[in-house]
């Protein structure tokens, strides 16, 4: 497809000004033996012009709507290209923990029973439980190494409490305050402060029910509580406690068998203490999730970018680049309880016509690096650049000075070197549980100029002159015009002949010479617009004739044009409204114009 690149060339050489009609007598029998030959405007033809409409220069570059230049609603130029999304899992192996079993309470109690039971009112008779207590341990082997430090623990276990008393005495034992202090560890909302108090709670015969069977669930672990002990080197668990058991209890008269009455009678009350799993009821407990400093693998990675679809103007080898404020935007949707700090390099490359990947990067220069951090369990978006985004508050930024450092030229490729892990951050995570996050990004680079010199290359042609200018015979032709430009950049023309061969194809012209003549002076630039704010500049195109005849055989121009930021342009913007138009443009022709009516 043919780019429509500065198209005020054809506009200023425009062919079918050379279309010239002259007078001719047609009384007079104009045959081969008559020169027909005529000179038209002396010493100098010239055809007066008007002036083009302001040209956008959305009308000049021709850019491809999916390619990776863009334009934002106001209009301003940038180039971006997608990343690629990837989802990274998160995973924490479970434990178990072992309970052994514990030894029970056994307590002796006296009564004394008064005699004729029978003839008296029922009574009640009350004893102390003489403090006592029994020693446990819990063992965790085989932690997942990523668990660094541990705060708590949690699963599903109970403690089952049997209460029951021999011989039996009375039908019934009643627990008037007693009290089981567990040990600080224990986390339960049964317990107060570590104690299960028991009041009036009746024991029976195992005539009757059979004892008290009490439940107490057990949420978790305190680690930070004495008793526990987290060895990392050896990823184990020791857990060692003690359960005391103290308080009243007490016997009423009217429950008590008769064979027992007028003596002094012991009575053991025995407390069973099983800690087992509330679901399997084995002493093998699943931990379903920890509280502390956990620090699983996260390998984040990023595809590297391939900048596709450059258009015309940014792919010349010339072209260079100063950008004020490339841009890396980066979300990540982490749906784990682990904070992630990233920490990474950029590297942009090109490839030579061996296909190898040369860095951008000069080696004196520092590498390009980002550190941050991804909070746990939050959507985020962050932009890697110098400077912070306008209009983006809930964008996170993450300076990198020395960005532009990579868009030197446009790259073919950037690549990302990323390395993930887990913050010192205490949290709590559950095992055996696969957690996402889920990352994207994309390389934004607004067309903002930077405090080196940007520059862009335009190529095109005109051709389909030579049907009207092989009959007149023209030894130069100066195009003049007044270019008034708004865009920042300074254009600099150069142009070659070009003429048609015999199958009708294209070649260099060898006999002219195009000469580009800007403010007097050859090569020159015309100005660059500052701000949108126009500026003005005079521009002659020479056409001379060094091989009697080649004129005539000009089919048109094959033109570069260089447009480079100049002093003063960094910090502006690229839009494609920005405008250049031509006024006072004239065709002149040195010499006049020789017609050939033969």
């Amino acid at each position: 497809m043919k780019k429509r690149h500065l198209k005020f060339i054809p506009i200023v050489l425009a062919a079918p000004l050379f279309t010239l009609t002259s007078c001719v007598d047609n009384d007079y029998d104009l045959d081969d033996n008559i020169d027909l030959t005529i000179q038209v405007g002396g010493s100098e033809f010239a055809i007066p012009g008007g002036e083009t409409e302001p040209i956008p220069l959305s009308k000049i570059l021709d850019i491809e709507e999916d390619g990776v230049v863009k334009t934002t609603p106001s209009g301003d130029y940038y180039l971006l290209q997608e990343g690629s999304e990837k989802t990274t899992n998160i995973f924490v192996n479970g434990f178990k923990v072992n309970s052994p079993n514990i030894n029970p309470i056994d307590q002796e109690i006296s009564f004394t029973i008064p005699e004729q039971l029978s003839s008296i009112p029922p009574q009640e008779i009350s004893a102390e439980l003489p403090e006592k207590k029994t020693e446990f341990d819990i063992k965790g082997e085989n932690l997942p190494s990523d668990i660094k430090n541990l705060s708590v623990i949690k699963m599903d276990m109970e403690a089952k409490i049997h209460f029951s008393f021999t011989p039996a005495v009375a039908s019934k034992l009643s627990l008037k305050g007693v009290v089981l202090n567990f040990p600080e560890f224990i986390m339960s909302s049964k317990l107060t402060n570590g104690m299960l108090k028991l009041k009036d709670q009746e024991v029976h015969t195992a005539t009757s029910t059979g004892g008290l069977t009490l439940i107490v669930p057990i949420e978790g672990i305190d680690c930070n509580k004495n008793g526990v002990v987290f060895d990392e080197t050896s990823h184990t668990l020791s857990i060692h406690g003690d359960i005391v058991l103290n308080g009243e209890v007490s016997i009423n008269t009217g429950d008590v068998d008769q064979r027992y009455e007028g003596t002094t009678t012991s009575v053991t009350l025995l407390a069973e203490i099983n800690l087992e799993d509330a679901n399997t009821k084995e002493s093998i407990v699943n931990v379903n999730s920890v509280t502390g400093i956990v620090k699983p693998d996260i390998d984040i990675t990023l595809d590297p970018v391939t900048l596709i679809g450059l258009p015309d103007f940014l792919s010349d080898e010339k072209v260079t680049l100063s950008v004020e404020n490339p841009m890396v935007f980066f979300t990540a949707d982490n749906k784990t309880p682990v904070a992630a700090g990233i920490n990474g390099n950029i590297t942009s490359y090109i490839y030579n016509d061996n296909g190898e990947k040369i860095p951008l990067l000069k080696p004196e220069e520092p590498a390009v690096l980002f550190n941050f951090t991804v909070a746990k369990e939050k959507k985020q978006e962050f932009c890697l650049s110098p400077i912070a985004p306008t209009g983006m508050e809930d964008v996170i930024h993450v300076e990198v000075p020395n960005m532009p450092s990579l868009i030197t030229k446009i790259p073919d490729l950037f690549e990302f070197d990323v390395i993930t892990e887990a913050t010192d951050e205490e949290t709590e995570i559950e095992l055996n549980k696969t957690y996402t996050i889920t990352t994207d990004y994309n390389v934004n680079v607004p067309f903002v100029f930077g405090p080196k010199i940007t520059t862009i290359v335009y190529k095109d042609s005109v051709d389909g002159w030579y049907d009207d200018l092989k009959d007149y015979e023209v030894k130069q032709i100066n195009a003049t015009a007044a270019a008034i430009n708004k865009i920042p950049l300074g254009l600099n023309f150069t142009a070659e002949a070009l003429t048609v061969d015999d199958q009708g194809k294209s070649k260099i012209l060898d006999g002219v010479v195009v000469t580009v003549i800007v403010d007097g002076e050859k090569d020159g630039i015309i100005k660059a617009g500052n701000n949108n704010t126009a500026t003005e500049s005079s521009l002659v195109i020479e056409i001379v004739e060094k091989t009697p005849g080649a004129v005539k055989m000009l089919d048109g121009l094959a033109f570069e044009v260089v447009a480079a930021s100049t002093t003063g342009a960094e910090g502006q913007q690229l839009n494609e409204n920005q405008t250049l138009q031509l006024k006072n443009v004239r065709l002149k022709v040195p010499g006049g114009v020789i017609v050939d009516l033969n």
